[in-house]
């Protein structure tokens, strides 16, 4: 058997074929991982500015109900209070979304317990959000991120449906 038939016994064996388009296919590069939520939002600069429009809006919408008119929980929005329900948004969005902070508050159900919140107020809230994360012009797909991560506490916080 001559070496030339030997060879192509042998690539052939291994697989290795003649590729009569080799050089004329687009090669394709691997797709880097996506990037955490918290990074495309901006990281903590993002979140604390969508925070900070977000909780604005929705203390001035009587369907949120943040003062807790109507239950035991009344709630004063004193400019400490704010601050303190900010920082709470701020770590908590963070931590949920990748980012290296840390939720220091409790957990929703408990935090949340006896407020009496309705699903009609959280769905403003949640509407409240939207509009901010709009008028930020955030993208679509990390809106659509960041509302599932809402989405998901909705059990622990609304006790009236």
């Amino acid at each position: 058997m001559s070496r030339a038939a030997l060879l192509l016994i042998c690539l052939a064996m291994t697989g290795c074929w003649f590729d009569p388009d080799a050089g004329t296919r687009p090669i394709e590069t691997p797709k880097e991982p996506e990037k955490p939520l918290y990074e495309r939002l901006g990281a903590e600069k993002g979140i604390t500015r969508i925070v900070d429009e977000w909780i604005s809006r929705s203390l001035t919408d009587a369907r949120v109900n943040f003062q807790r008119k109507g239950t035991n929980m009344r709630w004063t929005p004193a400019d400490s209070n704010i601050a303190q329900l900010k920082l709470g948004f701020v770590q908590f969005l963070s931590a949920a979304s990748g980012g290296p902070q840390k939720y220091e508050g409790r957990d929703m159900r408990s935090f949340h317990h006896g407020m009496q919140i309705s699903g009609g107020e959280f769905d403003a809230m949640k509407k409240n959000l939207k509009e901010t994360l709009k008028m930020l012009k955030v993208r679509e797909k990390e809106q659509n991120d960041l509302l599932k991560i809402i989405e998901s506490v909705r059990k622990d916080i609304v006790e009236v449906p």
